[in-house]
C-alpha cells in the first residue's frame, strides 16, 4: 500500500501536466514505499483530461481510470445554476492582471513538442499509482473544491500537493522529506526551498528567495505574518490528527459523521457541546496530544466571544467554520 497521496488538481494545464505528472511519477521513495497521484480534472477543456485518461489506460492495473464525482462525496451536483456560471476570467488584454511577455524558448518548444503519455507512462516507476477524479456534470468548480475532493480519497500516512504546471525536479525529494517526518516524530509537516522556471517574473522571484531564507520553525512562524513562508506544493504532511468540534450541539452529530467517513480518518473525534459564556470544557484524562479545534460558530459576534474566553487559542490549531 502506498505511504504517500499527492494531490493535484488540474484545469486547462496543458502542455505543462505531462512534465508535473511524470516528475511525481518518477520519485524514488526508497525501501520499498510508493506514492499514489491523484489527479481531479475541473472540467478541462485543452486536453488535460485525455492527457490523463490515456496515461491511466498506458499504466494499467497502477491506474484508476476514472472516478466522476458530484460536488459533495461522491453525490450528484446540487447548485445546477454553476451550469451557466463564467467562474474564471481569461487572462486577454483586458484583463487586470495581463502583462504581455514574450514565450521562453523553452515554452516555445514545449508546445511545439509536448510530452506525451506514452512517454510518461515509460518513465513512470512501477510501484507508483495514478488515479483519475472528474465531476459528474462537467462543471468547472475551481482549485478549492477540487482539492476537497482530492483529499476526502486520501488513505495514506503522509500527503503532499502539486500544481499542475510546477515540476519536482529531484527525484529524491519526497523520500527526504519522509525520511525526515519519520526521524522527528513530533513534527506535523516539512517544506523545501523551491526555485522559478518559466517566465521571468521579478515579483515571484523575490518572494521565492525570501521564502528560501525560511529554514527553521521560528523563521516560518515569524514569516506568517509578512508572506506564505512556505509554499504548500514544496510541503509534505501528516494526513491525520486529533480534531474537536466544539459547537452549541445542533451540528455536532453530522459534523462527527462527516469526519469519520475519509478513508483515514482522524483516530479521535471529540464533540463539545458549549456555549460562550459557559465554563470551559477540560481536557480529557491522559490526553496529551495537541487536538486540531473546529469552532463551529459562524456569527461574528459569537466568534468575538469564544476568542475572548478560550484564553489558550491558538492560530495553528484552532479554526473557526460554518
Amino acid at each position: 500500500m502506498a505511504c504517500l497521496s499527492v494531490l493535484l488538481p488540474v484545469f486547462n494545464a496543458q502542455p505543462w501536466l505531462p512534465l508535473a505528472v511524470r516528475s511525481i511519477m518518477q520519485q524514488q521513495l526508497g525501501d520499498g514505499r510508493s506514492l499514489q497521484l491523484i489527479c481531479v480534472d475541473d472540467a478541462s477543456s485543452d486536453g488535460s483530461l485525455e492527457f490523463l485518461l490515456e496515461l491511466a489506460r498506458l499504466l494499467g492495473d497502477r491506474a484508476t481510470k476514472r472516478i466522476r464525482i458530484g460536488t459533495n462525496g461522491d453525490r450528484e451536483s446540487t447548485n445546477p445554476a454553476l451550469l451557466n456560471m463564467q467562474l474564471r476570467a481569461a487572462e486577454e488584454e483586458d484583463h487586470p492582471s495581463f502583462t504581455h511577455q514574450e514565450e521562453p524558448e523553452d515554452v516555445k518548444q514545449l508546445r511545439t513538442r509536448p510530452v506525451t503519455a506514452e512517454e510518461v507512462a515509460a518513465s513512470s516507476l512501477k510501484e507508483h499509482s495514478l488515479k483519475v477524479l472528474t465531476w459528474k456534470d462537467g462543471v468547472n468548480r475551481g482549485q478549492g473544491a477540487a482539492m476537497s475532493i482530492a483529499l476526502s480519497k486520501v488513505n495514506t500516512k503522509y500527503l503532499a500537493q502539486m500544481e499542475s504546471d510546477d515540476e519536482r525536479s529531484n527525484p529524491d525529494a519526497y523520500r527526504i522529506m519522509l525520511e525526515a517526518m519519520e526521524a522527528n516524530a513530533s513534527w506535523d509537516g516539512v517544506s523545501c526551498q523551491s526555485m522559478l522556471t518559466g517566465w521571468e517574473r521579478p515579483g515571484m522571484q523575490r518572494y521565492i528567495e525570501w521564502q528560501n531564507t525560511c529554514l527553521t520553525t521560528e523563521e516560518m512562524r515569524r514569516g506568517r505574518f509578512i508572506e506564505m513562508p512556505a509554499l504548500h506544493q514544496t510541503g509534505l504532511f501528516l494526513t491525520s490528527s486529533n480534531v474537536e468540534v466544539w459547537s452549541v450541539g445542533r451540528t455536532l452529530d453530522e459534523w462527527e459523521a462527516d469526519l469519520k467517513q475519509y478513508p483515514l480518518a482522524p483516530p479521535k473525534v471529540r464533540s463539545i457541546e458549549w456555549k460562550p459564556g459557559r465554563p470551559l470544557p477540560g481536557k480529557e484524562e491522559g490526553e496529551e496530544a495537541r487536538p486540531v479545534r473546529l469552532f463551529a460558530f459562524g456569527h461574528p459576534k459569537a466568534r468575538t466571544r469564544v476568542r475572548e474566553q478560550v484564553k489558550d487559542w491558538d492560530d495553528e490549531y484552532d479554526w473557526f467554520v460554518a
